[in-house]
């Protein structure tokens, strides 16, 4: 089995996504905000959830310049790519962490679109 976590479209987009989509500048989404804190380490699935943030889409542009995909434009329910979650941090120098636990993520890789359901928390999903 391989873990995996669900995650708002067009958050999860922002983890894979490259220039021209975000200014040079602005590094791909590197840390996921959450509530909870696990002791989890390793490869991890990315799971695009069923609903789209609008207003997550909003923040993107206005914050930091990134014109994200509306909700038309993408892949919903499912599994989008893969990375290696490396820290659990109550604090973290990324203009995307916002608490009050982030789960930094490194070595994103797109893969292509398998649907399926996402759960909360981390879940596991046959290979």
């Amino acid at each position: 089995m391989t873990v995996c976590l669900s995650i708002q479209q067009p958050w999860a987009w922002a983890i894979f996504s490259q220039p021209p989509f975000r200014p040079p500048e602005v590094r791909a989404k590197d840390v996921e905000n959450r509530t909870w804190s696990t002791e989890y380490r390793g490869h991890l699935l990315i799971h695009a959830g069923r609903t789209y943030d609008e207003a997550g889409r909003r923040w993107m542009l206005k914050e930091l310049g990134i014109h994200a995909p509306q909700e038309r434009d993408c892949r919903l329910g499912g599994i989008i790519g893969s990375v290696f979650l490396v820290l659990c941090v109550r604090n973290w120098r990324s203009p995307w962490y916002g608490g009050p636990w982030g789960l930094v993520l490194e070595r994103p890789y797109p893969l292509p679109f398998h649907p399926c359901r996402g759960q909360l928390k981390l879940f596991e999903v046959p290979e």
